[in-house]
């Protein structure tokens, strides 16, 4: 890709229930992307759900989202009262890992690139942890130097799936500094979507998936 040619105008969802973690999402459509964001399960799935009936009858027609990225803890939503026990707290506010579910089904619905974006990591849930299992192997990645393990690029250390013909990446918030830093903290409190969005879009190239 020519680094001078601005690039393709992408159709992002975002699934995101707190305000403070989409501080980056203005930075993304400065740079002509457009983006949807919903802030919890029932949200994903009425926007992934439409899209599915619209094109079903379509082969190879593109999809509305190009892009997909969620959080790993999310709430319910309106109308989810299914998918939890009876008498739990409302819906509506509890959060559960639904993450990988949207990630799940993002690559059922033939998104091309997706990825799960936390601000956990496995001190804080044994769900996060499992994020561990999909680090690349040391020396597999390009290095900053002989004493320093992290990446070149910032996420670039993480394995990426092929689900379908979906690619799926899993990062958290030890991959990207937050918005005006310079290095990852490992107990951020804003989750930078711009980086992230960067580094799968990179990942997608790297393994001529865009």
């Amino acid at each position: 890709m020519d680094e001078n040619k601005k690039p393709e105008s992408l159709d992002i969802l975002i699934v995101e229930d707190k305000e403070i973690n989409l501080c980056t999402v203005d930075g993304i459509r400065a740079q002509g992307h457009n983006v949807d964001v919903a802030t919890s399960l029932s949200d994903a799935i009425t926007l992934l759900g439409g899209q599915r009936k619209r094109y079903a009858s379509l082969t190879g027609a593109k999809k509305h989202f190009d892009v997909v990225m969620t959080d790993l803890m999310l709430p319910y939503g309106e109308g989810c009262e299914a998918f939890r026990q009876s008498g739990g707290p409302d819906p509506k506010v509890e959060e559960a890992p639904l993450g990988y579910a949207i990630a799940l089904n993002a690559a059922r619905m033939g998104i091309p690139l997706i990825a799960i974006v936390t601000d956990m990591n496995h001190h804080m849930s044994p769900v996060a942890s499992t994020f561990d299992l999909f680090y690349l192997p040391e020396g597999a990645y390009a290095t900053k130097g002989t004493d320093d393990a992290r990446p070149a690029q910032f996420g670039s250390n993480r394995f990426a799936f092929r689900v379908n013909d979906s690619l799926v990446v899993l990062y958290d918030s030890r991959d990207f500094p937050q918005p005006g830093k310079i290095e990852p903290e490992l107990y951020g409190t804003m989750k930078n979507y711009a980086a992230a969005l960067d580094s799968l879009l990179e990942q997608g190239r790297t393994q001529d998936h865009i």
